[in-house]
């Protein structure tokens, strides 16, 4: 379970919920105002399903007795107040019973709890921890069918098959056998010819050619990547915003072909982040080795995360309301507005990420070019827009001049703190909106570097 469940578990715990209020609903927690109805199969289905999709992920909470509205800043549900209601609501025993009647395979560590409340311990809220489902248990699927109601919600899983003159069905649990198996070993020979493709490549690689030692070479090939990265993501005709490091001498990061339990793979598969639900480089699924050249993470329209031996990192997001100028859609109608924390989260969690595949692969003082490209924001003929300061701080709003810019910045590995080359680099983003650098908001007092807190912080508003 992640430190932010746990963090939960300790407020419930307490008996004060006020804490709760202002979190974001996210992928790990689902907050429901009442608690369900058991006496109604379609609420029985509905608990089942939301049990099910946090086991089939990364595990998480349902919360009872909580109420949530869409934030218009940042399009998701925010707590905004809390119910508590009697226990007689909320049966432990008939929850366990229908998640162990609905669901399959059994998941024994699911944890149905009622929190008395501080000041009244006859009241209080519900709260179902569900961690994710081991390898062997996924996918944990729903095992029952058909509801006939006036929304006639229908969940058909079964699979027929012909026996003799007569047509038969598979169990459930045979069904999800078959996923299971089926699908680990789709993975497992995958990754054998992808492993078996790159050790072929690396045989006929010259280390000296990784990066080129000539600039414009080096710089024609990080653009190549930089491309392909794009294609892969299908936003090379999109608003994107793209953050990429080069190493001017190789990190031969060549852990990246050779293990999925590699250090460097796991962190590109569980990039750093700084919060539940911020806006990190995740793209939700398992990198992979791609023609024996690289390991790529890729969500097609969304986002992607590359990884090449010789260092060159790669990251590209949506440029739209769904990236970089995510929320406030009702100043978004006339020209893209950039949200301020995206930029700054992103990047800094971008130079963190490289800060950390790069440890053991480079020597301190090693120069690393870092690229950030804003790429074609524009509705109609306006370009995109940038406030000073914080969101909602300032009415201070610049225009770019075009709808696409490319900004550079330089670090020395293990002598920059990420947060001081983070805050260089997007200080190129400011300058080209004419801001002065004192204007970027999230940083520490000083201003020399962008502030992880004050960025936790900012995304709990």
């Amino acid at each position: 379970m992640s430190q932010a469940i746990d963090e939960l578990r300790v407020i419930l715990g307490s008996g004060d919920f006020s804490p709760l209020i202002g979190r974001f609903e996210d992928q790990r927690i689902e907050c429901k105002g009442q608690p369900y109805r058991l006496e109604s199969e379609e609420q029985k289905l509905e608990l089942a399903k939301d049990v099910s999709a946090l086991a089939n992920t990364d595990g998480g909470l349902v919360l009872i007795g909580v109420a949530t509205t869409r934030d218009s800043a940042h399009g998701q549900d925010r707590i905004t107040a809390v119910r508590p209601f009697e226990l007689a609501r909320f049966d432990q025993d008939r929850y366990q019973k229908v998640i162990g009647d609905w669901l399959w395979p059994p998941q024994s560590q699911i944890d149905v709890r009622w929190f008395p409340s501080q000041g009244d311990d006859t009241r209080g809220v519900g709260a179902i921890f569900v961690p994710e489902a081991s390898a062997a248990d996924q996918p944990v699927v729903v095992a029952k069918t058909l509801l006939d109601t006036p929304r006639r919600v229908e969940i058909v899983f079964g699979l027929c098959q012909r026996r003799a003159a007569t047509v038969g069905h598979l169990t459930v649990e045979r069904i999800h056998t078959l996923l299971r198996d089926g699908s680990r070993l789709d993975e497992e020979i995958r990754e054998g010819f992808q492993n078996l493709e790159a050790a072929l490549a690396r045989l006929h690689e010259t280390p000296s050619t990784f990066p080129p030692p000539d600039p414009e070479e080096r710089r024609r090939v990080t653009e190549q990547r930089i491309n392909d990265a794009l294609a892969a993501a299908r936003l090379s005709d999109k608003p994107a915003l793209l953050l990429a490091a080069v190493p001017r001498t190789p990190a031969s990061i060549g852990e990246i072909f050779e293990s999925r339990s590699a250090p460097a793979v796991q962190l590109l598969d569980r990039p750093p982040e700084l919060r539940t639900s911020g806006f990190d480089l995740d793209t939700g699924g398992p990198s992979r080795i791609v023609a024996g050249a690289l390991r790529r993470s890729v969500l097609p329209e969304c986002k992607v995360l590359d990884l090449y031996p010789d260092g060159t990192l790669i990251f590209a997001t949506r440029g739209d309301g769904d990236g970089l100028c995510w929320g406030r859609a009702n100043r978004q109608t006339s020209w893209p507005l950039i949200n301020q924390l995206v930029l700054a989260e992103t990047a800094l969690l971008f130079v963190e990420l490289a800060y950390r595949l790069y440890a053991g692969h480079l020597t301190t003082g090693t120069l690393v070019d870092l690229h950030l490209r804003i790429l074609r924001l524009r509705h109609g003929t306006q370009t995109a827009r940038l406030e000073a300061g914080t969101l909602g701080s300032s009415r201070d709003v610049r225009v770019a001049a075009d709808e696409s810019g490319l900004f550079e910045a330089q670090l020395q590995f293990g002598t920059d703190p990420p947060e001081v080359a983070a805050l260089r680099l997007i200080a190129k983003v400011y300058n080209w909106f004419t801001f002065e650098s004192d204007r970027i908001p999230y940083t520490n007092p000083d201003r020399s570097a962008l502030d992880s807190d004050t960025i936790r912080e900012a995304g709990r508003r």
